[in-house]
């Protein structure tokens, strides 16, 4: 569970929680307390929880030996590429965990989402947060991180080891930014097999379905899907401002629809 302060809320937010998980945390949340959860292991929302939809993740099973879980992955697009990276030999290397490798990892993400687009750079902040539960991984080749991967770590039960953030070097012209891909692949099965020998049984690629690429890149693994839950838990003093969020929302596409637009329905 990631903890943060968003003013006088205090935000979690928990991953794969099981049925009795989600109960004990609609039972004890505070007025100022705001639970997002995300992947649920339940479809069943007990009292002062809402439903908001599925959600659909890719898991790994790590209790198979090595060897089955590596040639459970294609061949070409998967293990060719991981192949492609262990030729490099010695200039190939990993970091897990302290101060070069979390630098590496932030600097590598905020630059790649920037260069994508698709969300804002992490703050300090918000980095901290996630590592009071995450492992931050980085792969280099001539000491130049080429992928980087924040995942959180669940070492309740058979172990659950999941993908939060990920990002690579493609941006770089060059020979490093060919090799970014491939490296990238490499850096998931080097994960795979760290999370095996500690007795971690799932690994989770934080989401995918066959109907998007990435989601097609995942499913590469040998990984089969899996369908959770997200649901909310809104303390009494939090469901005010959350609903006057809503309305203000609603009132902002209502002023930037066509004119002809049809009604939304509600």
């Amino acid at each position: 569970m990631v903890e943060s302060r968003r003013g006088p809320v205090k935000d979690h937010l928990v991953l794969f929680p099981g049925p009795e998980d989600v109960a004990r945390l609609a039972s004890q949340c505070r007025p100022h307390e705001l639970y997002r959860v995300r992947h649920a292991l339940t479809a069943s929302a007990p009292p002062g929880a809402s439903l908001v939809g599925p959600s659909n993740t890719t898991c790994l099973d790590l209790t198979s030996p090595a060897d089955v879980v590596y040639h459970g992955m294609d061949a070409k697009s998967c293990r060719y590429e991981i192949r492609r990276a262990e030729k490099l030999g010695d200039r190939l290397g990993t970091r897990r965990r302290g101060l070069r490798a979390q630098y590496d990892f932030f600097r590598l993400y905020n630059d790649f989402v920037t260069w994508k687009g698709y969300a804002k750079p992490m703050t300090p902040r918000r980095l901290r947060e996630y590592l009071e539960v995450s492992d931050v991984l980085v792969a280099y080749v001539d000491d130049v991180p080429l992928a980087a991967h924040l995942l959180g770590v669940d070492r309740s039960g058979d172990g659950r080891v999941r993908l939060i953030f990920s990002a690579s070097a493609r941006f770089i012209d060059g020979e490093m930014g060919k090799l970014a891909s491939p490296v990238n692949r490499w850096l998931h099965w080097q994960e795979m097999q760290y999370y095996q020998s500690e007795g971690i049984a799932t690994y989770d690629f934080g989401g995918g379905t066959s109907s998007s690429s990435i989601g097609r890149f995942k499913l590469s693994f040998g990984g089969s899907p899996e369908i959770g839950y997200d649901m909310l838990i809104v303390g009494a003093l939090v469901r005010l401002p959350l609903r006057l969020r809503e309305v203000t929302s609603r009132a902002r596409r209502a002023r930037h629809a066509p004119v002809d637009a049809p009604p939304v329905a509600t």
